[in-house]
């Protein structure tokens, strides 16, 4: 069972989402992101919530289940936020 893949992906307000055959297109202010998936997981929009879970209990499935709940979460961060790096400085004698 995949820990990971038993939660499911909230959708913030402004970012909508598309299935439509394992296909997925996440539009937001950012931009919008699409990408499609094997069909051995069922992808289902609940309300401003996405429940990704496998079809059936082979190993390919259950591995398949937790990342692909993460690319759906990476997507929808990515069209809400977008990308951000920062810079952590610590110790003597540094200068940013």
């Amino acid at each position: 069972m995949s820990r990971v893949g038993k939660q499911p992906v909230t959708l913030p307000q402004g970012v909508d989402i598309d299935i439509l055959n394992n296909t997925i297109l996440v539009k937001g202010k950012k931009g919008e992101l699409k990408s499609s998936f094997p069909v051995s997981v069922k992808i289902v929009k609940e309300d401003d919530k996405v429940v990704v879970s496998p079809i059936n209990n082979t190993k390919s499935a259950k591995g398949a289940w937790g990342l692909i709940r993460t690319i759906i979460n990476n997507m929808v961060v990515g069209v809400d936020n977008g990308f951000t790096k920062s810079l952590v400085v610590n110790g003597v004698g540094y200068r940013a």
